[in-house]
């Protein structure tokens, strides 16, 4: 957010007809915020959870206490907690996907705009 605000309030100084040199530089930064923008999306999407799953129904766990046997009681229980485990791996592996993209997002959108940043510099100073 930070370099945003700062990437914005230095907007004014882009210019897209002051040579081809200019105009490239310009649209690295224009691009470098871009990339910033969906770094900040995927970060904030990454905190929100749509689904995460839950025990069981009490229906489910009730034919649980009517099993047969010991043994395939047993069974039951471990295979709800297997699916259970199983399903909030998918949702931090989801998320760490989504984290993974905004990092990168995030380090080529900031590295561009410098770049392009640099270029106006030193395109000015000449």
């Amino acid at each position: 957010g930070v370099i945003l605000a700062f990437l914005t309030a230095e907007m004014q100084l882009l210019s897209f007809r002051a040579g081809c040199t200019s105009e490239i530089f310009s649209v690295l930064v224009v691009a470098g915020v871009v990339l910033l923008l969906i770094a900040l999306a995927a970060s904030v999407a990454s905190m929100r959870v749509r689904e995460y799953p839950t025990f069981s129904d009490s229906e489910y766990l009730m034919r649980l206490a009517d099993a047969d046997t010991d043994d395939r009681a047993r069974r039951s229980v471990a295979k709800l907690y297997l699916e259970l485990r199983d399903g909030i791996r998918r949702v931090n592996e989801r998320r760490a996907l989504t984290l993974r993209v905004a990092g990168i997002a995030f380090t080529a959108g900031y590295v561009v705009s410098l770049f392009g940043h640099l270029g106006l510099a030193l395109f000015r100073s000449h």
